[in-house]
């Protein structure tokens, strides 16, 4: 059904809407459309159709911030970290967005035909870590997200080593972990329950002498397991990581 003209402006509802960003049905209807408008408007091009639930006002065009708190909104646990966290919000070129979720979920196609990007559900941390530790919150048309910050934009990343992550370029990388919260760092490591993510923390701030090596190897020493942790990387490289002597 086409909805009623007289009782308001396609425009003037239009204008109060959030530009750059996904909208949802539920948006529409907030703003006083009916459930059959959102097919209708798009049908009739007054609404670009995205993918379900998804569409853009006409002429938009959609941001990178306004996608990621669209689906922040939707995804329980939504953040970007890792690489693209690290080197939030200057991305290089034809870098990916590195994001991680706390639930099992699938990007929407348009989101990545628009931004390249990969979605984890790794869990290092345990589950006594307070809710948003170590997190940053951004705000973009669509609504806020998160981004971790550096201290635990290291841990994400490091969790990568020997997947998507060379070993080689971690440590190239090492230098730009000098300057952490020590009180955050030592908080999240103290969670942290993936064995190859404490101890390369440990190697990487002993080689490079970075100031919080002395809490790295405090639970390097307190995480357990054996003494000599060994894994094979993607590429064939044989990655062997040592507990601290007691």
């Amino acid at each position: 059904m086409t909805p009623n003209k007289t009782r308001f402006s396609f425009k003037a509802v239009f204008a109060k809407l959030p530009r750059g960003a996904p909208i949802s049905a539920r948006t529409l209807y907030e703003a006083g459309f009916g459930r059959s408008h959102p097919a209708w408007l798009s049908r009739h091009g007054w609404l670009t159709r995205l993918g379900r639930d998804a569409y853009l006002l006409p002429g938009d065009r959609m941001t990178r911030e306004g996608a990621l708190g669209y689906l922040a909104a939707r995804i329980a646990g939504f953040h970007v970290g890792g690489a693209a966290a690290l080197a939030w919000p200057d991305l290089p070129p034809g870098g990916v967005l590195t994001l991680w979720s706390g639930e099992p979920a699938r990007l929407p196609a348009w989101f990545v035909g628009a931004f390249p990007a990969s979605l984890q559900t790794t869990a290092i941390f345990s589950a006594g870590l307070p809710e948003g530790r170590g997190l940053l919150t951004r705000f973009g048309p669509g609504g806020e997200f998160a981004v971790s910050g550096s201290e635990r934009a290291m841990l994400e990343y490091l969790s990568d080593v020997g997947r998507t992550v060379e070993p080689a370029a971690a440590r190239a990388r090492a230098m730009s972990f000098v300057a952490m919260d020590e009180a955050l760092l030592d908080d999240l490591l103290a969670h942290t329950v993936r064995i190859k993510v404490v101890r390369l923390a440990h190697v990487l701030a002993k080689e490079a002498g970075l100031p919080w090596l002395p809490i790295a190897e405090r639970h390097s020493r307190r995480i357990g397991g054996a003494r000599r942790w060994i894994a094979r990387t993607r590429s064939g490289d044989r990655l062997e990581l040592k507990r601290p002597r007691d």
